[in-house]
């Protein structure tokens, strides 16, 4: 089997850290270097240079790991122009990209859900205010749209449909296609 690296990416509210989890959990899938780009918490900057930063970490730390033999999934909103045009970046890496698409409808509906569950915590920050809910759903709509024209462009880009999945469904075609990638 040969060493990947892919890239679990998509709006906020898709499916990845759903997703990212329950590969994580896959006794089947021992041995592979999980990441989450938001695992030490995400700065009050994390949508602009520490997000673009992260990514570059984490292509670095996959990388060793390709260069040794590992697998590595990464989850994050990660677009593949940052990656393949990241000085860590080598033609030889076995690197593939999964863009979670997700309909309106159900992103506007988890949009609404993380709201009512950072005002329960009481974590609200910009991207989960109430009044900017518009503008939350509106800013995802528009990173899809960029995020999955660019994995599709891409010769290893995957799209999911995440909308009428279930999670099981989600896992089993995620893990049809680490073996996919992997032979």
């Amino acid at each position: 089997m040969k060493p990947f690296i892919l890239f679990i990416t998509g709006s906020s509210a898709s499916g990845k850290t759903t997703l990212y989890e329950s590969l994580q959990t896959d006794a089947a899938l021992t041995g592979l270097e999980f990441h989450d780009m938001d695992e030490n918490g995400v700065p009050a900057v994390g949508r602009g240079p520490w997000r673009a930063f992260r990514a570059q970490e984490l292509l670095y730390a996959a990388g060793r790991a390709h260069d040794e033999g590992r697998s590595s999934i990464i989850c994050g909103n990660v677009q593949p122009h940052e990656i393949i045009e990241s000085v860590y970046f080598k033609q030889a890496y076995n690197v593939h990209f999964l863009y979670l698409e997700i309909p309106l409808s159900a992103l506007r509906a988890r949009t609404k859900e993380r709201i009512r569950e950072h005002e329960a915590r009481g974590t609200f920050d910009e991207s989960f205010n109430k009044s900017g809910y518009a503008r939350v759903v509106q800013s995802n709509r528009e990173f899809a749209r960029r995020v999955k024209v660019s994995v599709l462009n891409q010769k290893n880009g995957h799209v999911l449909r995440t909308g009428r999945l279930t999670k099981a469904e989600m896992h089993a075609a995620a893990v049809r296609l680490t073996k996919e990638i992997s032979h």
